[in-house]
């Protein structure tokens, strides 16, 4: 056992610094701070150099020294009982029982979800919407237990955390999430060697989730937003009139909110737009249809700051504005969505509308593509999907290709 101890460089209001302690057992290592402060002037090499020394807490060097002894002499001790190395957690455990401290478990957990935050984002490039989908989870992790620890998490505390998650009101899909998002972070404490507490990794709940209806704009409907006219009285006309443009473009060429935001005229090659999608990395042609065109001509090279070929707005904003939009062009169409909340089974019913947003253009191409004929594995060379699964949603609802593929088969059957 390795036991080290040093000052921190930080300095209190009575000029001293902290001590830290250096644990390494086994290839298991930690640091903490021993609670207690001294005068750098009387620290030499890891000791106290004047036994008589008082430090702002009226603790004398002598007492000092004898408390860093005996637990530099109990580590060691306790290593000699160990038949294989410690997880972090017990060393953690055994040096605050030394010290006379009790277990604090809340700062167990919180420590390790901040580190896996940080490793995990680092190592997976995630994207900042990730980061704050973890960082909610934590925070549902000390609503349910202020004390909350790894081993809170056997088979009846996962039970009991479910439950805890389906009170707040969550869709069942989100109570899923929270759970993959437990499970993935458990998964990697272990490994971490945090914990020794893995039910999580194999425990197996039952999730009740209907299918989302996918919502998209039919071709009338698209075309009736494309050719509407914005009333000049009506607030925000500009803004709306932008809105339907970007909007519009993506339906027209599949692209996401955020590839259509960062696009650039140097982005564009003998009428192709080349797009290096923010999701995945990949490096995407889209053909420009007559439509698009027309679009980017009311955009003139130079409108908009680094050479962007689209105003700046917030996805956030672009929804709000879009579903006023729909709601003046009369995209009203009833859409039923059931699912279960709060662990009941809901169903709402609400106008197309209500529920348009800025990825809803995708799907409007996807879905006319799929619609007009041409192939899942073309669409996806557009849409850059990376597997057949991704595009099976869409092509499900293509109701209008299912009967055309219905039509020639029975054209078959008949000899034409």
């Amino acid at each position: 056992m390795s036991v080290q101890f040093y000052l921190d460089s930080r300095c209190n209001r009575h000029g001293e610094n902290p001590i830290r302690a250096s644990f390494s057992c086994k290839g298991v290592k930690w640091v903490t701070s021993m609670g207690i402060n001294v005068n750098a002037a009387i620290w030499e090499r890891g000791r106290i150099t004047e036994p008589e020394a008082v430090n702002g807490s009226g603790l004398n060097g002598r007492e000092i020294q004898q408390t860093l002894d005996s637990l530099k002499e109990g580590v060691r001790e306790w290593e000699r009982t160990l038949r294989r190395a410690p997880t972090v957690l017990q060393l953690q455990q055994k040096v605050r029982e030394l010290m006379g401290r009790e277990a604090d478990p809340s700062s167990r957990i919180r420590p390790a979800l901040n580190t896996f935050i940080r490793e995990q984002a680092a190592e997976n490039q995630w994207a900042a919407s990730t980061v704050a989908a973890f960082r909610s989870f934590g925070r549902h992790l000390e609503r349910f237990d202020p004390g909350v620890t790894f081993e809170s998490f056997d088979a009846d505390g996962i039970g009991r955390w479910l439950l805890y998650l389906r009170n707040t009101g969550m869709e069942e899909s989100t109570v899923r999430k929270e759970f993959q998002h437990l499970r993935w972070f458990v998964g990697w404490a272990a490994r971490k060697g945090y914990t020794t507490q893995t039910a999580v990794c194999t425990f197996k709940p039952k999730f009740k989730i209907a299918e989302k209806p996918v919502v998209f704009l039919t071709r009338d409907e698209l075309l009736r937003l494309w050719r509407f006219s914005i009333p000049s009285g009506e607030p925000g006309a500009r803004e709306l009139e932008d809105v339907r443009n970007c909007f519009c473009f993506c339906a027209f060429t599949s692209l996401r909110f955020s590839d259509m935001a960062a696009a650039r005229w140097s982005d564009i090659e003998n009428g192709i737009l080349y797009i290096t999608t923010q999701k995945t990395f990949e490096r995407l042609p889209i053909d420009l249809c007559t439509n698009a065109r027309a679009i980017l001509r009311r955009y003139p090279r130079g409108t908009f700051a680094d050479d962007r070929i689209f105003p700046p707005m917030s996805n956030r904003k672009m929804n709000e504005c879009l579903r006023r939009l729909c709601r003046l062009c009369r995209i009203d169409a009833p859409v039923t969505k059931v699912c279960r909340k709060g662990g009941r089974r809901r169903v709402d019913v609400s106008p197309k509308y209500a529920l348009m947003g800025t990825h809803a253009a995708r799907r409007t191409f996807i879905c006319f593509a799929l619609s007009n004929g041409i192939p899942p594995q073309v669409v996806m060379k557009w849409t850059g999907h990376s597997d057949y699964k991704s595009m099976k949603p869409y092509i499900d609802i293509a109701a209008d290709t299912r009967a055309a593929a219905m039509r020639r088969l029975e054209r078959r059957w008949e000899g034409k």
